[in-house]
């Protein structure tokens, strides 16, 4: 390079000629819209977004052509996805990807989803075949066509098969019920702590949590035992040293079924890891105007997930229910057997069983050999936190039977009997669904499949294995469901990650941030309309920080004019980022200096001297809630209320930059950062957010809402979806980021552009 610089303007001139050779033939990858006309399998139309509508004789060829057409948008990215979850990413980014694809080759994950794939019933593996007939013959047919990542990476795709979804799946399945790191890092806490502290700083309770089912009213999380509180400490003057917090995102969803004589309407925002292009391809499906589906996908499984056919319309959040244990295991000296016990109680040694598996290395001549381990719990695994501690890993997404794929129930259910049959059998991940009829019931269940674990166990993070052995499997009719009557109104249910139930095992749910907020919103006996809907799933108000901000006010002193002044502006602010965005963002400055000054206290007092192990709580705001809710209760971490609120009060005022500025979107297509100049060719505009993690519309710099919904059950021409970006995958196509101005303007787009055809 340095070399050409010297030698005139005639290289610049060849380098510009052959990078637009390379790029204009590629600048829009998307087949030619003259092509669909031709199309043999079913009719094939796009609206001004790009969504289809795929019309077919019957379902077989419309999921074929759906198969298809989405890898016409997407294929580099349904690819990526199942490296990704197979760990054969090695193969296109070299070694820096290894570890990944060791931990995923070492779980035997391809052997899983092809295993599942013969597990499926005949229907399910019907119509996963379909699927996979319209990816293949999009790549046998249209190599030019297949994406510009290809020819930058020097690869082709392989052909898809049904195993191939089935790894999408457990893709899914790892987003959203993978709890591995987390309990190996609060087990590492929690093994240097009291136990009342421990269950502080893992509380497993939220003052605002009102659950669904079991308890009504949720209580207090307890101090720590007071004879455990720690000593008394001056902070005026001093530097709190750095402690290592990893940052808990709000990974989840929003979702609320409302009735009311203004209509009745079905909301829903997921909230998953921003990515470039979208994980969701929204697409309308049709074999005749009784038979119909629209909605969401997810690019490399068939079918629509988050969606509406004639009759319902359904929503989904993650419940958090814990699927995925720890087992403490006992190995012997030469590391080749592991401590069982026989059904008589017996202790016994067992064989170790070993697999090896070669896994490619982009840049290496010969494939790198792993040798996994494992005992009839699962895989063996060395805890990185403790180099003497095993365990077997015991994930429910690792069982092959779990892996299913119920889309022709979902498309065709007509009766509440058919819905509940079709969600039996959504067997993974475990899900909060709600539905709601052209009549306004509401129904709320639960899918996926419950463990049952020993009932006297007050869960760890990490169980010894003869103690956390599962006893067996809930069957579908004891999952938990309530349905709502349209003759009450207005009703609603809403559930965005928090608690539903009360167990006596470790759940990882989140905050009640959010649901308080929508059930305030929802609860206020107006009977609300699209619009406000719609402004609920935009609502950027935190009731924490304004609490938290009048907590401020009511313990700093106001000894000057000025000083009185702010004060009064911290008792009056209303949470809201857009009313206030400066002190939105310093009310987080001074939580996170809270936070990192309570854990400090407590590394200096119970943590060895090289304790360096992340703290990482999906619940911290349950104890930081009491903590500004109780008269003297930093007490326990012996410190004074004044002097922390000085101490804040300095801190927050260290910065002074609006909140939607800090928080601007940051997510690009992973090419951007990786190859120099020509990963510009598929960047997207960086916009500021309004939104944070605790607030309804949880928009932050690499995570937030994915999607947004609103089905209108009455009126259903009247519904509406946005995606942050656009349909396309293809970095030239004018849907590559065709919504992302109306997504941060806050505007929406019609389901149904023609009502005709469909009502």
């Amino acid at each position: 390079m340095k070399k050409f610089l010297f030698l005139g303007a005639l290289p610049v001139v060849v380098g510009a000629l052959f990078l637009a050779w390379w790029l204009f033939p590629l600048s829009d990858m998307s087949l030619p819209k003259g092509y669909w006309r031709n199309y043999e399998e079913a009719t094939v139309t796009f609206d001004q977004w790009g969504v289809p509508t795929i019309e077919g004789k019957d379902w077989e060829s419309t999921i074929t052509t759906q198969g298809f057409v989405i890898a016409s948008e997407r294929l580099w990215q349904m690819d990526l996805l199942r490296r990704k979850a197979g760990g054969m990413l090695s193969e296109w980014f070299g070694k820096q990807a290894f570890e990944h694809d060791k931990a995923n080759r070492s779980e035997n994950r391809l052997a899983i989803a092809k295993e599942a794939e013969g597990l499926l019933p005949p229907e399910e593996k019907q119509v996963c075949d379909d699927y996979a007939k319209g990816v293949n013959r999009f790549i046998t047919e249209q190599p030019e066509h297949w994406g510009v990542e290809y020819r930058l990476l020097g690869t082709s795709p392989q052909a898809w098969s049904c195993s191939d979804t089935l790894l999408i799946l457990l893709e899914m399945a790892d987003q959203l019920t993978a709890t591995e790191n987390t309990k190996l890092k609060a087990n590492a806490w929690q093994k240097h702590l009291p136990s009342s502290w421990a269950h502080f700083l893992y509380p497993q309770d939220h003052r605002w949590n009102q659950p669904i089912f079991g308890e009504k009213e949720s209580i207090a999380v307890p101090l720590p035992a007071k004879e455990h509180w720690l000593k008394p400490y001056k902070i005026t003057g001093q530097v709190v040293k750095p402690v290592q917090i990893d940052q808990t995102f709000a990974l989840g969803s929003n979702n609320w079924a409302y009735h009311s004589k203004n209509g009745s309407f079905l909301a829903n925002d997921p909230h998953l890891r921003h990515s470039i292009p979208s994980i969701w391809f929204l697409n309308r499906m049709k074999v005749s105007k009784d038979s119909w589906i629209v909605g969401s996908s997810v690019p490399g499984i068939p079918g629509i997930i988050l969606g509406m056919n004639p009759r319902f319309s359904w929503a989904f959040t993650n419940t958090g229910e814990d699927v995925d244990d720890l087992l403490a295991e006992t190995i012997n000296q030469d590391q080749t057997a592991y401590q069982d016990w026989n059904e008589q109680g017996e202790e016994i040694w067992r064989p170790l069983e070993i697999k090896e598996f070669q896994i490619k290395v982009k840049g290496e001549e010969k494939p790198r050999t792993i040798r996994a381990r494992y005992t009839h719990r699962g895989p063996l695994k060395q805890d990185k936190y403790s180099k003497n501690q095993y365990y077997s890993r015991r994930w429910l997404a690792l069982k092959p039977d779990v892996l299913r794929l119920p889309i022709k129930k979902l498309i065709n259910m007509q009766t509440w009997e058919e819905v509940h049959a079709a969600f039996d059998d959504l067997t993974i991940p475990s899900q909060n669904i709600l539905l709601m009829d052209h009549k306004g019931f509401i129904t709320y269940r639960t899918s996926g499949t419950g463990v049952i674990r020993p009932q006297s166990l007050e869960t760890p993070m990490v169980q010894e294995a003869i103690e956390g052995e599962w006893l067996g499997f809930a069957p579908v009719d004891q999952r938990k469901r309530i349905s709502l009557s349209p003759n009450d109104t207005p009703s609603f249910l809403a559930t965005a990650n928090e608690r539903i139930w009360v167990d006596t095992h470790h759940h990882h749910w989140s905050p009640d941030d959010r649901k308080e907020r929508i059930r305030e919103f929802l609860g206020t006996n107006k009977h609300l309309d699209t619009p406000e809907m719609e402004r609920l799933q935009l609502d950027v108000t935190s009731k924490f920080r304004r609490l938290f901000v009048q907590w401020l006010a009511n313990h700093l002193e106001a000894n000057n004019q000025e000083m009185q002044s702010m004060l009064e502006k911290f008792r009056q602010w209303d949470g809201s980022s857009r009313s206030d965005p400066i002190l939105f963002q310093q009310a987080k400055i001074a939580e996170d200096a809270l936070e990192e000054l309570l854990l400090r206290r407590v590394i200096d007092t119970y943590m060895p001297d090289d304790f360096s192990i992340p703290y990482q709580g999906r619940m911290k705001r349950a104890w930081k809630l009491e903590l500004i809710s109780r008269k003297d209760a930093l007490a326990a971490f012996g410190l004074d209320q004044k002097e922390v609120a000085q101490f804040l009060l300095e801190q927050m005022q260290k910065e002074n930059k609006p909140h939607h500025e800090v928080n601007a979107w940051k997510s690009q297509h992973p090419f951007v950062a990786n190859i120099p100049i020509l990963g510009q060719y598929f960047a997207v505009k960086e916009f500021p957010q309004w939104g944070a993690f605790d607030t309804v519309n949880a928009e932050q710099v690499e995570i937030g809402p994915s999607v947004r919904m609103i089905w209108d059950m009455e009126k259903p021409w009247e519904s509406s979806w946005i995606m942050p970006v656009g349909q396309s995958g293809h970095a030239g196509s004018q849907h590559y980021s065709s919504m992302q101005d109306l997504w941060h303007q806050g505007e929406r787009v019609k389901v149904f552009p023609e009502r005709k055809d469909w009502f």
